[in-house]
């Protein structure tokens, strides 16, 4: 593959959750590819903004209060869900209780007073806050220690079950791990990824090149995973049964190199890299995929930002399509699917809230 200018990204290990990845992946038989759909136009108002707004990158609706994760200190904010209130910031740098390395999404306690987990990839843990309705500060109370081991890196998370976390990341076989409390994976959900013929890739490099948003509907019943790199996406039933693939109207596969080096198997992405499926959120009912389908030589450094919202019923069919009158970083939905909540980074850090058709 010819390229004047390749950007490399090390695949091990100690890799951050931001470092990006492609694949090529052979259709299974029960994928559809989508006609193109028209999208509509949504405007939305910002309720949220602020110097204390950093570099956002993902947001959760965690009862009457949202959640923002950061990527520095303090690496959480809370706000009220109702005006965009801000409510507090905490967080510190470093390994110690309620100290983050990465603050990397956020797990709302589903049925709780408004209490979430966060996970850290690069500390491997999950940290649980209780905040019931009226308290100022959160207070921690349960920490998991996820230890996989192996070449095993877990990069973002849900709750399948009380006692087990659906995972995607870079670990020997599957598409999805599920893991116990303790990180050990006791399954895997989908198909090891195909090597691209004719080359031996690494299985680390397969893997990272997997690597997507994952969302876990709230009823438990049933998990969806999109592709950063391709316009792809799949669901699945909690006990792992793959309900549908779907590829979308472009049909695009990424582009990479595979570099060795002494320091690990590296891949390289070059101008012509396009970004698909970076951010999905979901109700009982419904998934929300946040697409970008930029390349990087026209976008740049916001080509992995999302520009539309496609929404699937979770047999996998497409029923709308929004198109956002800003490019977006992170996005959550109420569980009731009334309001679309959405980080961006132009014209300035800030929340922005969208109404949604019923």
């Amino acid at each position: 593959m010819a390229s004047s200018s390749r950007l490399i990204f090390l695949s091990c290990p100690s890799m951050r959750t931001a470092t990006l990845a492609a694949f090529l992946l052979l259709a299974s038989a029960c994928s559809q590819t989508e006609s193109r759909t028209e999208a509509k136009p949504l405007s939305g108002e910002v309720v949220t903004r602020g110097d204390f707004l950093g570099r956002p990158s993902s947001i959760s609706v965690a009862g009457s209060r949202l959640v923002v994760t950061d990527a520095s200190p303090p690496f959480l904010h809370v706000l009220a869900a109702a005006d965009g209130a801000h409510l507090l910031s905490f967080g510190k740098n470093g390994a110690g209780p309620g100290e983050f390395r990465e603050a990397n999404e956020v797990l709302p306690d589903l049925g709780s007073d408004g209490s979430f987990w966060v996970f850290d990839s690069s500390l491997g843990r999950l940290s649980h806050f209780f905040m019931p309705e009226g308290a100022s500060v959160p207070s921690m109370d349960q920490v998991i220690n996820l230890q996989p081991g192996g070449p095993t890196l877990l990069l973002k998370a849900g709750w399948l079950t009380d006692s087990t976390i659906a995972a995607t990341g870079i670990y020997p076989d599957g598409r999805i791990a599920v893991t116990d409390r303790t990180g050990r994976i006791v399954r895997y959900i989908g198909k090891r990824p195909p090597s691209t013929p004719g080359q031996n890739v690494p299985i680390t490099v397969l893997q990272h090149a997997f690597t997507g948003p994952l969302t876990v509907a709230p009823d438990r019943q049933r998990l969806a995973m999109g592709t950063e790199s391709a316009d792809r996406l799949e669901i699945y039933r909690a006990d792992g049964t793959l309900v549908r693939e779907l590829r979308g109207a472009s049909g695009f596969d990424p582009v990479f190199e595979v570099h060795s080096k002494p320091a690990g198997n590296t891949m390289a992405i070059g101008a012509d890299h396009r970004f698909g499926y970076t951010g999905l959120a979901s109700t009982d009912e419904h998934i929300y995929a946040l697409y970008s389908g930029q390349v990087l030589s026209e976008g740049g450094a916001y080509a992995y930002f999302g520009t539309e919202i496609h929404v699937y019923t979770w047999d996998g069919d497409r029923v709308r399509t929004y198109r956002l009158d800003e490019r977006a970083r992170g996005i959550t939905v109420t569980r009731d699917g009334r309001w679309l909540y959405a980080i961006q980074w132009v014209p300035e850090p800030r929340i922005v809230r969208y109404p949604l058709a019923a």
